[in-house]
């Protein structure tokens, strides 16, 4: 189930590094999949570090620019998340956010990773997070929109803008229909093309 899980991953971030090639011509869609494998990367390399995966960290990428959230013991553990993202090929500036909390509970994970669920969930969840991704943003009815994508426990939650009601549905049906996706929660606001346009202008 373990190597499965990999094999997931790795073909995931395949398709997203492929997509970079195949279409070079649209230049938002390469940047959207660019941001979505420096993620993909990111987190990864999180969950396989011994001193950061007990803890719930978020990764979002804008531009170059990686931005990290969550809740540690330690502020080492909050300086190294950042050397980490930093140190990715692709990302030039960090956005730490995250903050340091030194009375909260850690549960240690065990050498043997392979043993803890929760990393097996985790690492699960990222693969989803990624697949959905990579559907929205190579869907031509949800590559123009700016949709966030979030999965704990197998559960996607969804948000962000789109231009009908149709589309909405339609990027639900897109993560519902991915592998490891136990449920979705759609919180997708319906707007206009011009409406999005305007408000990101503004």
């Amino acid at each position: 189930m373990r190597h499965q899980t990999w094999i997931k991953l790795a073909m995931v971030f395949a398709l997203l590094a492929g997509g970079l090639t195949a279409h070079a011509g649209d230049d938002d869609e390469v940047s959207n999949l660019t941001e979505a494998r420096l993620e993909g990367q990111i987190w990864t390399t999180f969950a396989l570090n011994q001193h950061l995966n007990p803890f719930d960290l978020k990764v979002d990428v804008d531009s170059k620019t990686a931005i990290i959230e969550g809740e540690v013991d330690e502020s080492v553990k909050s300086e190294l998340a950042e050397q980490i993202a930093l140190s990715v090929d692709g990302i030039e500036d960090v956005d730490n956010r995250i903050e340091v909390s030194e009375d909260m509970q850690v549960v240690s994970s065990n050498d043997d990773k392979g043993k803890d669920p929760s990393f097996r969930d985790r690492v699960s969840d990222a693969t989803t997070t990624a697949s959905v991704k990579s559907k929205l943003l190579w869907n031509r009815d949800t590559a123009g929109f700016s949709i966030n994508v979030d999965t704990r426990g197998g559960i996607v939650e969804l948000e962000g803008e789109a231009e009908s009601e149709a589309s909405k549905d339609l990027a639900e049906q897109l993560a519902a229909n991915t592998d490891g996706v136990r449920d979705v929660i759609n919180n997708i606001k319906v707007v206009s093309r011009q409406q999005a346009q305007a408000d990101t202008d503004y």
